[in-house]
This record gives C-alpha cells, sequence and structure tokens, in this order.
C-alpha cells in the first residue's frame, strides 16, 4: 500500500517543481503567491533572505547573523561635508559675426531756431 502512494507522491512532487505555488490564486504569478495577508514567525535563525515579524516590526536579514529593521529607518545622519569643485571646462568657441540691421526711418525736423542779431556795417 504504502508503495502505490510513494509513487503518485514523487510524481505530484515532480510535477510541482519549477512552478509558481498560490494560496488562493489560480493563476500565481510568483513563486508564492498569496492572495491576502501573510503572517511570518519571529524566528531567531538569522540567514540572509529570511524575514521576520517581531514586536510590531518587520526584519530582514541581509548578513548572516545581523537583522535589520524595515521600514522604519533611523534618524537622518548630518550632510556631509561637500566635495571639491570640479575642473573648469574648455571655453566655446565665438561665433560668427550677424548681418547688419537695417537703417532706421528719419526722425522729424526740429523746431527753426530764432534769428541772430545784425552785425555791424563795414
Amino acid at each position: 500500500m504504502k508503495k502505490l502512494l510513494l509513487f503518485p507522491a514523487l510524481l505530484f512532487c515532480t510535477a510541482v517543481l519549477g512552478q509558481n505555488v498560490g494560496v488562493d490564486v489560480a493563476t500565481p504569478l510568483q513563486k508564492l503567491d498569496v492572495a491576502g495577508g501573510l503572517r511570518i514567525g519571529a524566528s531567531s535563525s538569522a540567514i540572509v533572505g529570511s524575514i521576520k515579524f517581531e514586536s510590531g516590526q518587520f526584519y530582514i536579514c541581509n548578513t548572516n547573523g545581523v537583522w535589520t529593521l524595515l521600514g522604519a529607518g533611523g534618524a537622518t545622519g548630518p550632510t556631509g561635508p561637500a566635495g571639491p569643485t570640479g575642473a573648469q571646462g574648455i571655453q566655446g568657441l565665438t561665433g560668427a559675426t550677424g548681418p547688419a540691421g537695417a537703417d532706421g526711418a528719419t526722425g522729424p525736423t526740429g523746431l527753426t531756431g530764432a534769428t541772430g542779431a545784425q552785425g555791424p556795417i563795414g
């Protein structure tokens, strides 16, 4: 009887390997596609790629043995000093002189001045 159950189980496992798995999802788009909430336990195993939920916070393990708090982030640190000014670029070429503009219209004639005094008779 055990052998009869073992063969279908092996066939099922072989068919599932390499496929996406869905929980309440008819056509999963990822290796694990879950419709609804996901509960992650508080694990003490800090292995790279592990995620845990503890004391109302999510943690991820980026380095073996080190849990990093997700989302909240820390306080923003001070701004670092300004870096050195880069080298000045080369001067661009002077462009060609454009054509002279058209002559303007002649302005109005000015007022006639007063007649001067007559000079002495010679």
